[in-house]
């Protein structure tokens, strides 16, 4: 099953999931969630995003982020993978601190992947 969604009034939005019939999502026009029931214990949250490009205010991608977030807190699940495109620019790792990026990153990092990166290690 196909699971597509996007906006009626932008044609530059959509996520979806490829997934067994028997799934079920929950999707918005610019990020989607599965929950794979794994076995009687284990459950995996999957949530796929398109975020806004740069032409889009930040406070649009900031709104996104919180919605990403939300989703991860709202569902108790044991293993969760938050995946897609979001439009950002990490580069390589900028601080010995950082854990969520490499060395081997490619271009400088952009404002957009400050943004990512300082989600992603609050979230580890």
């Amino acid at each position: 099953m196909f699971y597509y969604k996007r906006s009626d009034n932008d044609i530059n939005s959509g996520v979806g999931f490829l997934v067994n019939k028997n799934i079920k999502d929950n999707s918005g026009d610019r990020i989607a969630q599965i929950i794979i029931q794994l076995s009687e214990m284990y459950r995996l949250q999957i949530i796929q995003v398109y975020a806004p490009t740069t032409n889009h205010d930040e406070e649009e991608v900031i709104e996104d982020y919180e919605e990403v977030y939300k989703l991860m807190e709202e569902e108790k699940t044991h293993f969760k993978i938050v995946m897609g495109d979001f439009n950002a620019q990490v580069g390589k790792k900028e601080d010995a601190k950082e854990t969520s990026v490499g060395n081997l990153g490619y271009k400088k990092r952009n404002e957009r992947g400050d943004l990512l990166i300082d989600f992603a290690e609050a979230n580890k």
